[in-house]
C-alpha cells in the first residue's frame, strides 16, 4: 500500500473502537435476555404495600407493559417470553409472604396464581383511604372549567376528566361506593362548575334527582353536560351576560310591588312625637 494510501484516514468506526479498547468514553452495550445489544425494558419493584405505592407501581407496571409490547413487537419478539410477573416485581419476597398471610392467601409463594395477585393489589387501590373527611374540601383544588374553550363537549369533558383524575390520584376511587361519601365528593364537584348558572342548576338537579344507590358518576357528568350545553344554547341565542326575554318586565313588576309593600309598611308604622312636643307636654 502507497504512503498516501495509509495516511488516508479510515471509514466508519475505528477497529479499537468496534473492540471497545478506545482510550475515549463509550457506552458499554446493555444485554439483553436473548444475547443482543438492546434491552427490553424491565418492570421496576414494588417496594411497600401502602395504598400510595401500590397505586403508582400500578401505573408504571402499566407503562411498562406498553413499552414492552411496542418493543416486542418491533423486534419481532413474543411479549410472554419477556413479560416480568407480578411475583417478580416484589423487591422483597419476605414482604410477599407477609402480603398472603394478610390477605389470607394460603400456599407458598411460588404457587401463587399471578391474577389472584393482581387482584388483590387492586383491591388495596380501591380500599376507602383513612382521614379521607379533611381531603374533600381540597379535592377538586385547582380544577376549573376551560370557559375560553368554546366547544361545550371539550371543555366538560377535559374539566370531568380532570376531577377523575384528581379522585383517582388521592385514592378516593372507594368513597364513591358509599353514597353519603359519593354525595359529597359530588357536591365538592359542583362547587367548582363555571358558568355559576351552570352551577347553581346542577346543584337544583342532583338534589331532586339524588339516589343513594343509582346517582352514580355517569350521573353526574350526565347532568353537568346537560347543563353546560343548556348554557351555551342560550349564551348562542342571547349572547353572554343577557337576560332571558321577559325578565326585564318581571323584574320591573317585583320592584313595583316592593314599593307598594314599603308604602303600606310605612303608614302602618306608628308616628312617634317630636322631642319638642314631648317638652311640652
Amino acid at each position: 500500500m502507497s504512503q498516501r494510501g495509509q495516511d488516508r484516514p479510515r471509514q466508519g468506526r475505528s477497529d479499537d473502537a468496534h473492540r471497545g479498547t478506545s482510550n475515549g468514553p463509550r457506552e458499554r452495550p446493555l444485554e439483553r435476555i436473548d444475547g443482543g445489544a438492546h434491552p427490553v425494558p424491565s418492570c421496576p419493584k414494588l417496594k411497600g404495600i401502602r395504598q400510595e405505592q401500590v397505586r403508582q407501581w400500578l401505573l408504571d407496571r402499566e407503562t411498562y407493559e406498553e413499552d414492552l409490547r411496542a418493543v416486542c413487537m418491533r423486534r419481532n419478539l413474543e411479549v410472554r417470553n419477556y413479560r416480568e410477573g407480578w411475583k417478580e416485581c416484589f423487591e422483597d419476597k419476605r414482604l410477599l409472604k407477609q402480603f398472603m398471610i394478610m390477605r389470607k392467601l394460603r400456599g407458598d409463594p411460588k404457587e401463587l396464581d399471578e391474577t389472584v395477585l393482581e387482584t388483590e393489589l387492586r383491591k388495596i387501590v380501591d380500599e376507602p383511604k383513612n382521614g379521607v373527611e379533611a381531603d374533600i374540601p381540597l379535592l377538586f383544588h385547582g380544577i376549573h372549567m376551560d370557559m375560553k374553550d368554546d366547544d361545550v363537549l371539550s371543555r366538560v369533558c377535559k374539566f370531568l376528566a380532570d376531577c377523575d383524575e384528581r379522585i383517582e390520584a388521592r385514592v378516593m376511587k372507594g368513597h364513591l361506593k358509599k353514597p353519603e361519601m359519593r354525595k359529597k365528593i359530588f357536591k365538592r364537584l359542583l362547587e367548582v362548575v363555571d358558568p355559576e348558572p351552570v352551577r347553581d342548576a346542577c346543584v337544583l338537579d342532583m338534589e331532586k334527582a339524588w339516589h343513594p344507590v343509582e346517582f352514580t358518576w355517569e350521573s353526574i357528568s350526565e347532568l353537568v353536560m346537560h347543563h353546560a350545553q343548556e348554557q351555551q344554547r342560550f349564551y348562542s341565542t342571547y349572547g353572554a351576560g343577557r337576560k332571558k326575554p321577559g325578565y326585564e318586565a318581571k323584574e320591573a313588576k317585583n320592584k313595583k310591588e316592593h314599593r307598594k309593600d314599603d308604602y303600606s309598611r310605612q303608614e302602618q308604622r306608628e308616628v312617634r312625637p317630636r322631642r319638642d312636643d314631648r317638652e311640652r307636654s
